[in-house]
């Protein structure tokens, strides 16, 4: 059996407002634990960077994102997914369309580090 990792609206809520703080939960039975990679990544890069980006003016995110060649930027950078067991994850169906829940959760986060966790391979 694998598990599609999914969180829920109240999860992603409370990493958003505390991204410090880990989320617990389960997926499929499998125990899970969840927390940001680098909390309030843009707020430091705008708190390192100040003098430099003060003369672009724009220091929102999309402002940043237009005028730095850096990629996207985050508010908050990463997000780990740490099971209790060892984990079968399914990331795409039999077309290898990945799965829309992942797109949104690296939309949102940028890169998706899972541990304790296999990619199934069998589709």
């Amino acid at each position: 059996m694998s598990v599609v990792i999914e969180l829920s609206t109240a999860q992603l809520d409370s990493l958003a407002r505390r991204p410090s703080e880990p989320v617990a939960g389960s997926l499929g039975g499998a125990a899970f634990r969840a927390c940001v990679a680098i909390p309030h990544y843009l707020n430091n890069i705008r708190n390192r960077y100040a003098a430099e980006l003060a003369a672009l003016g724009d220091l929102s995110l999309a402002g940043l994102n237009d005028k730095l060649d850096a990629g996207p930027l985050y508010d908050n950078f990463g997000l780990v997914i740490e099971f209790a067991v060892p984990t079968t994850v399914q990331v795409h169906d039999a077309a290898h369309v990945r799965d829309p829940s992942l797109g949104m959760l690296m939309s949102r986060f940028g890169p998706l580090i899972l541990r304790n966790a296999t990619l199934r391979s069998d589709l």
